[in-house]
């Protein structure tokens, strides 16, 4: 179902000469062979739900650590940065495709290039965590441009949760289907209301004066009140990110 409704989202879109990255749900065959046939790049988050595949790259990689990547082509790249009281360091592994021997049904990843391995240190006032993660791309083996363009993924994936979580109170809702039908309003609002530059204020002020001009009071109708306001042309915007599907610029990276 969510891959029929990316590959829908996406043949809007005018991809030629974008990079197109995606969670891992969205990492299929099919999605893969449409944002090529569109004349873009794709950067897919590889996970267990493709298990074979995610095992033997995993394996690659982690044997190849062990040997300091001996007789095999790769390129690395390492960032650490600093911020809102946390340091995070990331370290960029990227290796050719064909230099793994023959990944788990290849043939189907139309213009598969490299494979991508991200390892990520964080350390906060009050624990450090550590995450690795695994990517398919069909774009060459530069690890800082790939280290970039995952980068801005997390950023964005960042940036609407946390607007979610204090603007919206995204955790207050929990009875039955009314989590999943406010994060859709949720996420509709916020992608509108992020268009509305005619005002320097911050989401929660423009939602604010959004229910104020209204004169909605219940705090169910000024949901929808910010809803009606902002609709327009930005449902195709807010969907893809649902969807977990962004589009960069390739001039960004």
């Amino acid at each position: 179902m969510r891959s029929r409704r990316s590959r829908a989202l996406l043949e809007l879109l005018d991809l030629s000469g974008c990079i197109i990255t995606i969670d891992a749900m969205g990492t299929q065959t099919k999605i893969a062979t449409q944002i090529i046939s569109q004349g873009a790049d794709y950067v897919l988050c590889l996970k267990a739900n493709h298990p074979t595949l995610y095992q033997q790259v995993k394996e690659t990689f982690e044997q190849a650590i062990e040997t300091n990547f001996e007789g095999l082509e790769f390129d690395y790249d390492q960032r650490v940065e600093a911020g809102h009281h946390r340091r995070e360091m990331r370290k960029v592994w990227v290796m050719p495709a064909p230099q793994l021997g023959g990944l788990y049904k290849e043939s189907q990843w139309a213009g598969l290039q490299s494979v991508v391995m991200v390892y990520r240190r964080r350390y906060l006032w009050n624990q450090v965590t550590e995450e690795t993660q695994f990517f398919l791309t069909s774009l060459p083996c530069n690890a800082q441009r790939l280290g970039r363009a995952i980068r801005c993924h997390w950023g964005i994936e960042n940036q609407l949760h946390w607007v979610l979580d204090v603007t919206f109170g995204a955790k207050r809702i929990h009875r039955g289907h009314a989590p999943e039908n406010f994060t859709l309003l949720r996420r509709l609002a916020i992608s509108a209301l992020n268009q509305e530059t005619s005002s320097p204020r911050s989401i929660g002020q423009k939602s604010s004066l959004c229910g104020d001009e209204l004169k909605l009071h219940d705090e169910s109708a000024c949901q929808c009140g910010r809803l009606l306001t902002y609709y327009g042309s930005f449902f195709l915007a807010l969907t893809l990110a649902i969807s977990g599907v962004y589009v960069l610029q390739r001039s960004l990276l």
